[in-house]
């Protein structure tokens, strides 16, 4: 009578199994360890930049010229750019130019590109865009604190209205376009809040 022969398991390949689920389970878990760390990265990413003007509060007379440098921090980031949107009461205020700042922080004329340059009087808005310019600079980023445009205006003679007038920059709570900073690789904007000015009118 020939004997019963009980198979037993393959040992090697239970193990190989056993390896790959194990492997299978620490890729997932280490993907969902390290995804909201990389999301916190570029939340705080996004809001290191800020746009501002010189001065937070300056006094100006009716039919008076006002210029006002643009200032950009890129907040320790290389940017490659900004698109600036004032925005302001077109009664009050008569938007006049906007011109790159000297002593650019995108460095000289030869190194930056100004793409975009329209005042929108009627509407109050005026928008401007400058960028490094690749085939002027070996370094396409510009990193550090400095004017990238200067803003001529006058006060009405004529105004009326409230003796406050506030000059600020379309932020991402705007709809439609809006300033921005960007850097290279990231499609979206580093532009953290940006900093109005209040003109008092006398």
């Amino acid at each position: 009578m020939e004997e019963n022969k009980i198979k037993r398991p393959n040992k090697k390949l239970f193990i190989g199994v056993l390896l790959f689920i194990v492997l299978i389970v620490g890729g997932v878990l280490g993907f969902m360890y390290f995804r909201p760390q990389r999301t916190s990265q570029t939340t705080s990413l996004a809001r290191s930049a800020t746009l501002s003007f010189l001065y937070d509060e300056i006094s100006a007379s009716l039919g008076e010229t006002v210029t006002l440098d643009v200032v950009l921090d890129t907040g320790g980031v290389s940017v490659t750019g900004a698109d600036v949107i004032l925005v302001y009461d077109p009664e009050a205020i008569v938007m006049q130019e906007i011109i790159p700042a000297d002593n650019n922080l995108f460095g000289a004329p030869a190194e930056y590109e100004v793409t975009e340059n329209i005042i929108m009087q009627e509407n109050g808005q005026a928008f401007f865009r400058i960028h490094a310019n690749d085939a002027k600079t070996p370094s396409t980023t510009r990193q550090g604190k400095g004017a990238i445009a200067t803003v001529n205006f006058a006060i009405h003679p004529t105004y009326e209205g409230d003796k406050a007038a506030i000059l600020i920059f379309k932020d991402e709570e705007a709809q439609n376009a809006t300033s921005r900073v960007l850097i290279e690789g990231y499609q979206g904007s580093i532009l953290g809040d940006p900093r109005s000015i209040v003109i008092d009118i006398n």
